[in-house]
């Protein structure tokens, strides 16, 4: 299984957007 740039971007901007929004 590959995973592409963009899913990588996606799911690395996807978890701190998640993270932050845990925190705040």
């Amino acid at each position: 299984m590959e995973i592409s740039m963009s899913d990588q971007l996606v799911n690395f901007l996807w978890g701190h957007s998640k993270g932050f929004r845990g925190q705040q």
